[in-house]
C-alpha cells in the first residue's frame, strides 16, 4: 500500500525560493510579475500530475521520469543562468 510521506518542509523550501525571484528581477511592475509567477505555479501544479499519469500509462514509469528529468534540466539551467547574482 502506498504511504504518503510528509512533504511540508520540502514544499516550504521550494516555495520560499521561487517566491523571492520576482523581487530580484523586477523593480517596476512587481505586482504583475509576482501574479504571473503565482499563476504559472498554480497552472503547473494542476497540469503536471495529469501529464505525468498520461505518460506513465503510455510509455512507462522509467521513460516518464527520464523525460521529466531532461525537461527540468532544459528549463532549469537557462533560468539559473538568467538569475541575478
Amino acid at each position: 500500500m502506498y504511504r504518503r510521506r510528509p512533504q511540508g518542509a520540502r514544499d516550504i523550501f521550494l516555495y520560499a525560493g521561487t517566491d523571492s525571484l520576482p523581487f530580484q528581477r523586477f523593480s517596476s511592475k512587481l505586482g504583475t510579475a509576482n501574479s504571473m509567477a503565482k499563476a504559472g505555479g498554480g497552472l503547473g501544479a494542476t497540469v503536471l500530475p495529469l501529464a505525468v499519469q498520461a505518460l506513465i500509462n503510455k510509455v512507462g514509469l522509467q521513460r516518464t521520469l527520464r523525460l521529466f528529468g531532461f525537461l527540468i534540466l532544459a528549463t532549469g539551467i537557462p533560468c539559473e543562468l538568467l538569475l541575478k547574482g
